[in-house]
């Protein structure tokens, strides 16, 4: 793993974005073009954390909630008959 040292103007902008919002890869793009470096989004996740920010302030739409309990697919297959593969069923 390659160690990186930020300049403080890298960590100000990083502030700055995080504050209006961006994802992390929209802080990397942002950042690297401004400066000519390139970050990768991982980079400024690992640099906002150690800044002590944390994930984006406000997301437009929430993530979507997995459901820890699936319903299992049916053990029939499209025929109607319990598996083909399975003379017994």
């Amino acid at each position: 793993m390659q160690s990186m040292n930020w300049a403080t103007a890298h960590c100000d902008a990083l502030r700055e974005h995080f504050a209006r919002g961006l994802s992390y890869s929209q802080i990397a793009g942002a950042i690297n073009a401004k400066f000519g470096t390139c970050y990768t989004r991982n980079a400024a996740l690992g640099r906002a954390k150690r800044m002590g920010l944390s994930g984006p302030i406000d997301r437009a739409t929430p993530r979507r909630i997995f459901r820890c309990g699936r319903r299992r697919r049916s053990q029939r297959d499209w025929s109607g008959r319990a598996n083909a593969m399975c003379p017994n069923s």
